[in-house]
């Protein structure tokens, strides 16, 4: 009987428990974290590193949508 494949069968169930029960808001943070460095890039790129203002009159309004 081949136990090797049961047993990673059964570590790759738990390490899949692990990340979706216990570290969910590690990963919500991190995702997150990821998302507001994206914005920043896009500020720095196209904005000279100004915040993106919602009442500028330089920008339309599909940049603020």
């Amino acid at each position: 009987m081949n136990n090797s494949g049961f047993g990673q069968k059964i570590y790759t169930f738990l390490l899949a428990a692990y990340e979706l029960y216990l570290r969910t808001p590690e990963r919500s943070l991190n995702k997150a974290y990821e998302a507001a460095l994206k914005i920043q890039k896009i500020e720095n790129e196209h904005f000279y590193g100004n915040k993106i203002d919602s009442h500028s009159t330089t920008y339309s309004s599909s940049v603020i949508d």
